[in-house]
């Protein structure tokens, strides 16, 4: 489907020009008007009825509460917003920060935050009313699009089993939480494989890949600590992926290029469907309790890897 921009771009005129032209709120000339709608004709564009509903009077920003703005389902959600003629704004804040989403909640028309579990934020932004969705698993009563990745840890902790490890090292950036640390515990032990998390994290990778119990096998929880795991393992003189296996429980581009295991996340479906969730909200004007909630399966996805048996 063709985007707002694009018609812009092939009418040699602004995307402001193309929606006057298309909500008829304002004269423009019959030379650009008719350019607009031949543009329109030929890339069969579809203006969204929520853009053109909120730009007659709504208010037309949606606010994007995550602790990274790049990440690849901030920019995945922010750019289907924009296809969609629903102007961004982007809010970088930490899960905790809880003030920077309060501010913000009652002077935008949506949002979509990428975590809200706590239970004063909730109340509050179900006392809102505010079309909101969450990106993760939380309150019942507050919308969210959740990507399932249990299915996909037990298969990367049999795979690991299968190809004869024993001992598995973790290491995160310190924002798991102990709950999640536990889950995830249960599930290698479920396949009689032993986790454990190093106070120090990739500091202690030389005292984990030592000793009599040395780990054969690293879960790093984000692309860039599999990479950080990969280049000092390296450093330490360990071959890879003779000696150590290393599986990131999320993807990358530059994971996928060097051939490591990996969760791959579901993140442009993720993306279309938050933005899909929150059109509908917007279009009532208000939240829905109990909340909506979709649910999209990751999965294990097996690189280069050492075996052990």
């Amino acid at each position: 489907m063709a985007t707002i921009g694009q018609v812009a771009s092939r009418a040699g005129v602004s995307r402001a020009t193309v929606s006057r032209v298309v909500n008829a709120t304002a004269t423009v000339s019959v030379e650009t008007r008719d350019r607009v709608q031949r543009a329109i004709k030929t890339l069969h564009y579809r203006p969204s009825a929520l853009a053109r509903d909120l730009s007659l009077g709504r208010n037309t920003t949606v606010a994007i509460v995550a602790r990274s703005v790049g990440s690849p389902l901030v920019t995945q959600v922010a750019s289907r917003l924009s296809e969609v003629g629903i102007e961004v704004a982007l809010v970088e804040a930490a899960p905790h920060d809880h003030d920077a989403l309060l501010s913000i909640i009652d002077r935008v028309g949506g949002v979509v935050v990428e975590q809200l579990t706590d239970p004063a934020v909730c109340e509050a932004a179900v006392a809102s009313g505010r079309p909101l969705v969450a990106m993760g698993p939380g309150d019942l009563r507050i919308s969210r699009v959740v990507i399932d990745r249990k299915p996909a840890i037990a298969a990367a902790a049999q795979h690991l089993a299968a190809t004869g490890h024993s001992d598995v090292v973790l290491f995160d950036d310190g924002d798991l939480s102990n709950t999640a640390v536990a889950d995830l515990r249960i599930t290698f032990r479920a396949h009689r494989l032993r986790l454990t998390r190093p106070l120090r994290q990739l500091d202690n990778l030389a005292v984990a890949l030592g000793g009599r119990r040395a780990s054969t096998a690293v879960v790093a929880t984000t692309p860039l600590l599999a990479l950080d795991t990969y280049n000092l393992a390296r450093a330490l003189g360990c071959l890879i992926p003779h000696e150590l296996s290393i599986i990131a429980l999320r993807s990358s581009p530059a994971i996928r290029s060097m051939r490591l295991s990996a969760i791959e996340e579901p993140v442009d479906l993720a993306g279309v469907e938050a933005v899909n969730l929150l059109q509908s909200l917007m279009l009532i004007g208000q939240a829905v309790a109990p909340g909506i909630e979709l649910r999209l399966p990751a999965s294990f996805v097996r690189g280069v890897s050492t075996r052990r048996v």
